[in-house]
């Protein structure tokens, strides 16, 4: 009778105790985050020139501190997929990011990330991905890939990228194709450069690229023949731009401050060059999850997952 009254004491003040554990502040993990002994562990995804970016980074956290006391610290991860096994980690060993909108929605949907910036390029915060055939492909729709006069192949710009592979994937998908068929094949291209010309020569039925076709081939020699013989045979819907993200961990007060701090110098002419070395950012937009909505849909109804996102 003794051992079961200790047992009961016990778990009375265990269940008392449970409260203040969900306290705001009680948790060490978001109390000391800021502060020089822990740092917020800024978590780059890799693009483009690794080197610009870091500097870019380092300097934004230089700046950061001196505007809100907080303590940033900056590195490139290995991949999308490392950024978000990272934030899964317990404690995070990731509280700021910078995914990409499907890298994104693998961590929000499991609880990991809140959306807070979006940056901002050719005066948009989203893009699309556009598919482009040749006249001779006897392809009308994404789904008659397989029934086209030329090989069932699609290029693509860089297996793992969001525009280039990604999209191209669900949306392969959800018109009804297989892309593990073996009939079917990804041929990956060095650039959107690159996937044009194959579909130009024939080479590929489909390609996929990251900006409107016009756009892109608008300085080459021939341009002409190009848009003749080349057309758009689809676009994806709004894709938003690489925002910034932060991990629940982080404290609200925390995130308010870093906000208001990056919103200011991408507003400022002299620091706006440091926004710009942080994936071509023009500016910065406040937004939350609302933007990612078209996008999460399609990866729901596709089924696309992260080990895929991450190939």
């Amino acid at each position: 009778m003794g051992s079961t009254n200790a047992r009961t004491v016990i778990l009375i003040a265990i269940a008392a105790m449970l409260p203040l554990l969900t306290l705001p502040g009680c948790s060490r993990e978001q109390a000391d985050l800021g502060t020089e002994q822990e740092p917020l562990v800024w978590l780059l995804s890799p693009e483009g020139d690794s080197e610009q970016l870091l500097d870019s980074a380092e300097a934004i956290a230089t700046r950061i501190y001196e505007l809100t006391g907080l303590h940033v610290s900056p590195s490139i991860a290995d991949s999308e997929a490392s950024i978000v096994a990272a934030l899964a980690e317990r404690p995070a060993a990731a509280h700021i990011t910078t995914l990409n909108a499907a890298a994104y929605l693998h961590a929000s949907d499991q609880g990991m990330s809140a959306a807070a910036l979006l940056g901002v390029r050719g005066g948009q915060s989203y893009f699309r991905a556009y598919f482009i055939t040749h006249e001779d492909s006897g392809i009308a729709t994404l789904g008659e890939l397989l029934s086209g006069t030329l090989s069932p192949r699609m290029a693509i710009a860089e297996r793992g990228s969001l525009t280039g592979y990604i999209m191209p994937l669900m949306h392969l998908r959800e018109a009804g194709l297989d892309p593990e068929d073996e009939s079917f094949t990804f041929v990956e291209q060095n650039n959107d450069a690159e996937v044009i010309a194959a579909v130009y020569r024939r080479e590929i039925a489909v390609g996929a690229i990251t900006q409107d076709l016009r756009e892109e081939v608008a300085a080459s020699e021939d341009f002409e023949a190009i848009l003749e013989q080349v057309s758009i045979l689809g676009r994806t819907d709004r894709i938003p731009q690489r925002g910034l993200q932060f991990s629940p961990v982080v404290p609200e007060a925390a995130q308010r401050q870093i906000l208001n701090a990056l919103l200011q110098l991408s507003e400022k002419s002299e620091s706006q060059e440091l926004i710009r070395g942080l994936y071509g950012w023009e500016s910065l937009r406040e937004h939350g999850d609302e933007p990612y909505e078209p996008v999460r849909e399609l990866m729901r109804s596709t089924g696309v997952t992260l080990e895929e996102m991450s190939m």
